[in-house]
């Protein structure tokens, strides 16, 4: 790649004027790491990010230690290279036209790195040419350069408009027009969980934790209670467990018995009510992939063509599945992080909700409550995701946490979710909010209880 199209000077210009304290990394609209040329400046921004996602402050120390914790800060040239980018630089004044600049060229460096791919796929006469197409049109969504930002524009008109339509609108309209989807548990709403936002989700656990669980409950609720049309990615096991699950709660099932136990008579008549009510219902409401070995591009490509189609929401089942080529030029874990904020702006931009179930990488056990660090190693999910359910175990108890929430929910909010028999799903109207610290008093009061109750009696003052 030239170094032509490596605008150093701007590139330090914008990592500087927010090391210096003239701007912050949210004056800078969405700007990626993977704008940036120089491999020390995606890697100097990352940090940033990073910091900025956390609530943290950001200057040329805590970026400095940020970097150090990954084990990047001598790829960058050491703290000292840092304290060098903002010398002489004027108050951010002209930070728009440094940011405009970084995305110009990072324009077109992505289209110069794609016409090369489409050549080499093009010369592969064993591959389809509608294939190729299509593939090289996803990878095209991956990097975004407009930029619409104007001076002076302002959003008040456009939040009065929505004022007055949503006033005209009937009741059913009016959840129709709802911008979360809700969970299927009254308490869980009742304590502020407002549902999945019309963004990107993450439902995070160790295998078998009760993620797939966690979402085949909710989305057998969207598809009998709301008018959305929905779609589910399976890239391990295909997409037959939310029929199965389905299935084994409606007929009082074991999970693994669907298709191959035999049904009473009462099971069978229950079936076959499940069957002509549920099944046109997942026939008209609900697209399908169901095989391994999509890529990245493949995926975006599918999820557009989807909301085109008017799905609404999406569920991605084992994201780390999809096959995210890396090229020789970066990381894995930067092209999942490239992809996800990909997935993300195009949730934002088509206002749909797409939920990735993702497993979670952690050292500890089970009875950890699950926390934003456990998710650093994810492809940066934590500063994608809007909002990012922690699925985990304590002892025998089944619970869910809110990790990460932006206007969605309360921060720490842990849910006790309590399994529908052994049909794979938990039941909708059990389940309760947990207060660790209210049941750890409760705990302390009845062991001082239990010790004054075995105290003897003195027989003499």
């Amino acid at each position: 790649m030239s170094d032509t199209l490596v605008p150093l000077a701007h590139e330090r210009a914008v990592i500087g004027c927010v090391l210096a304290g003239h701007a912050t990394a949210g004056d800078t609209g969405p700007l990626p790491a993977e704008h940036f040329g120089a491999e020390a400046h995606r890697l100097v921004w990352q940090a940033i990010r990073d910091l900025d996602a956390m609530g943290h402050s950001v200057d040329h120390l805590t970026v400095a230690e940020r970097l150090k914790e990954r084990g990047e800060l001598v790829a960058v040239g050491g703290p000292g290279v840092l304290m060098q980018w903002d010398a002489g630089l004027p108050a951010g004044w002209n930070l728009p036209a440094y940011i405009a600049t970084v995305a110009k060229y990072a324009g077109h460096r992505h289209l110069m790195a794609e016409s090369e791919r489409l050549r080499r796929a093009a010369q592969d006469l064993t591959k389809e040419p509608n294939a190729i197409a299509a593939e090289a049109s996803g990878r095209l969504v991956l990097l975004d350069t407009k930029n619409t930002d104007e001076l002076g524009d302002v959003d008040l008109h456009e939040i009065n408009d929505r004022w007055d339509r949503y006033a005209n609108l009937s009741p059913d309209e009016q959840e129709a027009q709802n911008p979360y989807l809700p969970v299927p548990w009254d308490w869980m709403r009742e304590a502020g969980m407002r549902g999945f936002p019309a963004s990107l989700s993450v439902v995070a656990g160790r295998s078998g934790i009760g993620k797939t669980a966690t979402l085949s409950t909710c989305m057998a609720y969207w598809l009998q209670a709301l008018p959305h049309h929905g779609g589910v990615i399976g890239l391990e096991d295909g997409t037959v467990w939310l029929d199965e699950r389905w299935i084994a709660r409606y007929c009082g099932l074991d999970y693994a018995d669907v298709g191959t136990a035999r049904l009473n008579e009462w099971q069978a008549e229950r079936y076959a009510d499940f069957y002509s009510r549920v099944g046109p219902l997942l026939h008209t409401k609900l697209r399908k992939y169901r095989k391994a070995g999509m890529t990245a591009a493949q995926l975006l490509a599918r999820c557009k063509r989807w909301i085109d189609q008017g799905v609404r929401w999406i569920v991605i089942d084992h994201g780390l599945r999809v096959d995210y080529e890396t090229d020789g030029r970066a990381r894995e874990d930067r092209v999942i992080g490239r992809t996800m904020d990909a997935l993300a702006n195009l949730a934002l931009n088509t206002r749909t909700h797409i939920i990735v179930a993702w497993h979670l990488n952690r050292a500890n056990d089970d009875d950890a409550q699950p926390t934003l660090g456990d998710l650093k190693e994810s492809g940066y999910l934590d500063a994608a995701a809007r909002l990012i359910f922690g699925a985990w175990r304590k002892g025998d108890r089944t619970l869910l946490t809110v990790v990460k929430a932006t206007k969605v929910a309360p921060v720490g909010l842990t849910c006790q979710l309590e399994w529908a028999g052994r049909s794979g799903m938990f039941d909708p109207k059990l389940g309760r909010v947990v207060d660790f610290k209210a049941e750890a008093e409760a705990a302390r009061a009845q062991a001082d209880a239990q010790r004054q109750a075995s105290k003897k009696p003195r027989l003499f003052g």
